[in-house]
């Protein structure tokens, strides 16, 4: 099992600030979701997380041409951007001997755009008619006295 040459949390949390970075200074709406943990085939600990929201094209192929994080060992990786798992776009970097994951589906599902000027009932309503109100109470006429 490979030791990683700093705390594994480090990591996450300097990805975490990274990408909080990038997508403020331009204005993606693109978020982190959950992030997993797990430990890859060589022992070295994966932290991944996935993308949401309408910017995740647009944001993470820039972030991993822009990002620029401090290496420390010779084994670290700048972040590249990788389509190598089918059905995921995902940037990869290495740091510390950790291994960090950001990524989004590919194709993205389709977005949910409300249909401009169209109404559709979705609830049937009673029609207008003598039943629509019920009736007073006796005695009860409405009118302050």
């Amino acid at each position: 099992m490979t030791i990683p040459a700093i705390d594994p949390y480090a990591v996450r949390d300097q990805a975490v600030h990274a990408w909080l970075m990038h997508a403020t200074t331009h204005r993606y709406d693109a978020r982190l979701t959950t992030w997993t943990h797990t430990v890859n085939a060589a022992g070295e600990p994966v932290w991944s997380a996935e993308l949401a929201g309408a910017d995740v094209e647009l944001a993470l192929p820039r972030f991993a041409s822009t990002t620029r994080l401090p290496l420390r060992t010779d084994s670290d990786v700048l972040p590249g951007l990788s389509v190598e798992l089918e059905g995921r776009v995902a940037v990869w970097w290495r740091q510390g001997g950790v291994w960090v994951e950001l990524w989004h589906a590919d194709p993205l599902p389709p977005a949910v755009t409300p249909m401009s000027g169209l109404w559709r009932r979705t609830v049937a309503s009673p029609k207008p008619g003598p039943n629509l109100f019920p009736t007073q109470l006796a005695g009860r006429s409405g009118v302050a006295e």
